[in-house]
């Protein structure tokens, strides 16, 4: 499968410090993507049948001037392709800084804006700076809004975040061209450490890995990638493939090959038993797994493998505690 989608994470810095962070950003970072990387990126992605650019962290709208010029960058070099941002929308304070900024998010050439509502960002961010940017936007200003919702153990479940979620979309406004998505939460990054009283003793067969939905079918197809401010080039969080300044991107891609990495054959191939079997293997102990989900125990695990295989998981702070 061809390359198709590519998630730029320009920096791990945020106003947030959400619970349910995959990268465990917030103001504790001072990273972003150096010039020299963003535009050594376009190059190489030259040629790839591409359909969406996205540009998130962290908080991408903390750097203004500097997104707005590479969405215009973007937007030239790639004409054809969704350009998107994800934004928590701290910057709503005032009419004046919505206007603003929605206006040049506009004129840069961005097709997408995608905003973060639920109760996992409602904690750091006005609730009521969402509808106000709502109220705000104009159906020809990008091709597609959307908010993006997450929720704890399915829509469904009964539990604090997504009682307190509902609640909030319930209030919410939400203009007829605008579209609600709603997505399962990740258990691995920082809800890894608010999950302990929702834990149980895992049972697990050899199934291979079930991948976010952004990544398409299967971890053996580079079909998405992610590329951070570090170089790190990865495919779920934390998996990584290479870095930008030990190899080119190009060279990554084109030599990416899912047997020899042994993070990716293990879960492609019998999946958390895999990667069972590889601790022991590597006399590395891990305790009893008592997880909340697949992903529960393939992040426990990888943080137990980190210092085996450091090449293969990275970057090193999202399987940190914060």
């Amino acid at each position: 499968m061809p390359l198709t989608g590519v998630d730029l994470l320009l920096t791990y810095q945020c106003t947030s410090r959400c619970h349910h962070c995959l990268y465990r950003a917030g103001s504790h970072h001072q990273d972003l993507m150096s010039e020299q990387q963003f535009h050594a990126i376009l190059e190489s992605l030259e040629g790839f049948p591409l359909r969406w650019i996205m540009l998130f962290g962290g908080e991408p709208l903390l750097f203004q001037d500097q997104l707005y010029q590479w969405i215009n960058t973007i937007s030239k070099r790639f004409p054809s392709v969704n350009r998107g941002i994800i934004t928590n929308g701290f910057w709503a304070k005032t009419a004046e800084d919505r206007r603003q900024i929605l206006r040049k998010l506009s004129a840069a050439g961005l097709t997408h804006l995608s905003l973060s509502y639920d109760s996992f960002h409602a904690r750091f961010v006005n609730p009521e700076y969402i509808q106000r940017i709502l109220n705000e936007l104009k159906t020809d200003d990008f091709q597609k809004v959307t908010i993006d919702s997450y929720f704890l153990f399915g829509e469904n479940a009964q539990n604090d975040y997504n009682y307190k979620t509902n609640r909030l979309l319930e209030q919410l406004n939400i203009p007829s061209f605008v579209v609600l998505q709603k997505f399962n939460v990740l258990t691995v990054g920082r809800m890894v450490d608010h999950l302990q009283g929702n834990s149980t003793l895992y049972t697990f067969d050899d199934s291979p890995c079930q991948v976010p939905y952004w990544l398409g079918s299967s971890l053996a197809q580079l079909s998405t990638i992610e590329i951070d401010s570090a170089g790190y080039v990865t495919l779920c969080p934390g998996i990584t493939i290479g870095n930008m300044h030990q190899m080119p991107l190009h060279e990554i891609i084109s030599s990416y090959n899912p047997i020899q990495h042994p993070i990716i054959h293990a879960l492609t191939s019998t999946g958390i038993g895999g990667l069972i079997q590889l601790a022991q293997e590597h006399n590395v102990k891990i305790s009893t797994l008592k997880v909340s989900s697949a992903c529960h125990a393939c992040y426990i695990l990888r943080r137990a493998l980190l210092d085996t295989f450091p090449n293969y998981l990275a970057p090193r702070h999202l399987y940190g505690s914060d």
